[in-house]
């Protein structure tokens, strides 16, 4: 078995990419094997399988990973040292070992380097000395290209038992939420959907380059890359809105967004650069935007500092009734944030920044808090039944984010969101049919939030549609049929059930799409690898679901 930390770096377990833990005695005996031999090159695990076969004279059944050692058992002496690689528990992370180094990377994409000769202990990480880059991405070339994507939890789902068969439902009743959007891309031309690039006669502010085999726009040092935003779409009031900005990440230089604001005409945010020498993506969600043309060249936001970029996204949520914003000062609109009687004691969350973002924790891991929350009873009333919650939330981890709302027959309903721990800023949307806001839970307070989560941003909308109107419909009312052939899904209702919400799932349970009947009879073709589907629709509390299998 592997080793266990004893209080090496701080450490008493396993689960780390140390030598301490990755360090397994290997010990070989048998017919014809030399006896007596040390042999100090690196091998992994996977390689027991591939030795077995070749030692017990089998055929290859499959394509495998490791290599057999039989060569190295055979002669000791003419054992070959090579790069093994050691994945981590969470995606993304790994390490590359052999006998002179330890190259280690996180999921976040920080980096850990050793020399194993002469810090036999690993406290001296050389990762930023870029004479060891050479060394570095040449043990980088046995990592994998990508990752496979997080499986899905079993604490996420639900299992549903029908008659003698059985199936899984998401618990996660959340989907993307809806934003308004504007963007440009530097491609050859530019691409322009609702912001406008400022580009002046004589090219003086930024030059169109290729990088990396892409077009894009390059900022020099001491220029800017100005940009308008349609007033048609982002008006002075809209002040909560996201930038998008993908660019070279080249170089450990930095460069700002500057903005129109509403407490000054202009407000930056650094964006460090990290030398990775890829195309990445930056998110930054903003709480005071004011864009107002108020900037040089009646511009809305500009970009300064030595980049390249290829392009920038504005998005913005649809309107809300009601909404809360943690910025560095709570901005509240119809919703009161609930912090305990007393508010330095920071009873239920606390503060928290993630990168340029003041957010909101939420510690449940050591402290089983909650985030509490009063909605003005003015706006939203406890007959208004279907509301749209929409939470921006920092997706790290996994584990799900739950949401207890005041409904017409508990105080405590219960809806949830899946994490699938990205490490990005996300907003995610629910709807429910049975909302009661009443203030009948802790502290006068008409919803809560829990689960281990770092929170942005609360909105919660009012739909037109009251529940103490929609007609039920039970469950043998259903006249719904389904069938699945050639990749194609067919699914007939009768004509009361248009307008209703279809959802998909797969066999595990994952929701495939989410939609709303528009006909009697809907087509959709479906990618997925699966021969066998899930098909629910609902009409107000009531549901039906239909298993179909391929044909």
């Amino acid at each position: 078995d592997q080793g266990y930390h004893h209080g090496e770096k701080g450490n008493w377990g396993k689960h780390t990419l140390w030598e301490e833990t990755s360090h397994v005695p290997l010990i070989f005996a048998g017919n014809g094997l030399p006896k007596n031999q040390k042999v100090a090159t690196t091998v992994s695990l996977i390689d027991l399988y591939p030795t077995l076969i070749e030692l017990c004279d089998l055929p290859e059944q499959h394509k495998m990973d490791g290599v057999s050692l039989v060569p190295t058992l055979i002669n000791p002496a003419e054992a070959k040292d090579r790069n093994v690689l050691m994945p981590y528990m969470e995606r993304g992370g790994y390490a590359v070992i052999n006998s002179d180094w330890r190259y280690i990377q996180y999921q976040d994409g920080s980096e850990e380097f050793y020399d194993i000769n002469n810090d036999p202990n690993e406290w001296y990480n050389l990762a930023s000395d870029e004479s060891n880059r050479v060394i570095i991405n040449e043990m980088k070339q046995t990592a994998p290209a990508e990752f496979h994507k997080t499986a899905t939890l079993r604490n996420t789902l639900k299992l549903v038992i029908d008659g003698d068969s059985y199936y899984w439902e998401s618990k996660d009743g959340s989907k993307p939420a809806t934003f308004v959007t504007a963007s440009v891309t530097f491609t050859n031309p530019i691409s322009e959907n609702g912001i406008a690039f400022v580009n002046n006669a004589n090219d003086a502010f930024t030059e169109q380059q290729t990088k990396d085999g892409l077009d894009c726009r390059y900022i020099s040092a001491n220029k800017f890359g100005y940009f308008k935003v349609a007033d048609e779409l982002f008006s002075f009031d809209d002040n909560v809105v996201s930038f998008e900005i993908t660019y070279f990440d080249e170089g450990n230089s930095n460069f700002e967004l500057q903005y129109n604001s509403i407490s000054s005409i202009s407000k930056s945010i650094v964006i460090s650069k990290t030398n990775t020498n890829k195309w990445l993506t930056k998110t930054l969600m903003v709480a005071d935007a004011a864009l107002n043309t108020r900037l040089n060249n009646q511009s809305d936001f500009r970009l300064a500092g030595e980049v390249y970029v290829r392009s920038v996204k504005i998005n913005k949520p649809m309107p809300s009734d009601v909404s809360i914003v943690f910025d560095d000062q709570i901005i509240e609109n119809g919703i009161e944030f609930v912090i305990g009687t007393d508010p330095a004691r920071e009873t239920y969350t606390e503060k928290a920044t993630i990168g340029e973002h003041d957010c909101r924790l939420i510690p449940v891991t050591d402290k089983n808090k909650y985030g509490y929350f009063k909605v003005d009873d003015s706006l939203i009333k406890p007959s208004d039944n279907k509301l749209t919650f929409e939470i921006t939330y920092f997706d790290t981890g996994t584990g799900v984010i739950r949401l207890h709302y005041n409904g017409i027959n508990a105080d405590y309903e219960k809806t949830e969101i899946t994490k699938t721990n990205t490490n990005t800023w996300i907003t995610k949307s629910i709807t429910v049919n049975d909302a009661a806001f009443d203030n009948q839970q802790n502290n006068q307070a008409d919803f809560r939030i829990m689960g281990e989560s770092y929170i942005r941003r609360v909105a919660v909308k009012k739909e037109d549609v009251n529940t103490s109107a929609i007609k039920p419909i039970k469950k043998e009312d259903f006249d719904v049929k389904v069938s699945f052939n050639q990749g194609m899904l067919r699914i007939f209702v009768p004509e009361e059930m248009i307008g209703e919400e279809l959802s998909v799932y797969n066999l595990m349970g994952q929701l495939l799409f989410q939609t709303k009947m528009s006909h009697t009879e809907e087509m959709f073709h479906l990618d997925a690898n699966s021969n066998f589907y899930i098909v629910v629709i609902q009409s107000g509390n009531a549901f039906v679901s239909k298993k179909v299998f391929a044909k």
